[in-house]
């Protein structure tokens, strides 16, 4: 081959590598927006569900009647009480139980909070892994729901506390 074949070969082989490159990053930027945009619709999604759900419980609380909802959170999220002021970092202000719908099973990351001053507790368990050594596996138990994306809700008030929880198939 001669030199003009050579510096030839050369542009265009610098030419496709840049472009590959573009599509690369052109790919990735295309990824993060999708999942930004997946992300906000999951939050936006439990504050719905987290406002139908509040709206209900007021109502029970007032008038002391059984309701049921129809909701429709983000799929493998929570729903979650916490009492005795240990509520999740920057919720619930001035309240004395704290409702959240999060995304993850401690409630540290994305979520959306509503605070009472009157006592509401999930009617249910969920179960987290904690690790295990030679005495044996550590599980932690916290009150809440693993949610579906759809949701059937029962919300009553017993012995001046409003339950919120699942409606079992058959009930």
């Amino acid at each position: 081959m001669d030199k003009r074949g050579v510096k030839f070969l050369g542009e265009h082989v610098v030419n496709i590598i840049i472009a590959v490159l573009v599509v690369v990053i052109l790919v990735y930027l295309g990824y993060k927006m999708v999942t930004i945009w997946s992300d906000g619709n999951k939050l936006e999604r439990a504050g719905e569900a987290l406002e139908e759900i509040v709206s209900k419980i007021n109502v029970v609380n007032v008038e002391g009647v059984e309701g049921k909802i129809v909701v429709f959170p983000p799929e493998n999220w929570y729903l979650r009480t916490f009492s005795d002021y240990d509520f999740p970092i920057g919720e619930c202000f001035k309240a004395s139980d704290c409702l959240c719908v999060c995304n993850d099973i401690r409630c540290e990351d994305s979520k959306k909070c509503e605070g009472f001053d009157f006592n509401v507790m999930v009617d249910g368990e969920i179960s987290k892994f904690a690790g295990g050594n030679a005495a044996g596996v550590a599980v932690v138990r916290y009150p809440g729901l693993k949610l579906e994306s759809s949701e059937e809700i029962f919300i009553v008030k017993e012995e001046g506390v409003v339950k919120v929880g699942r409606v079992e198939n058959g009930a």
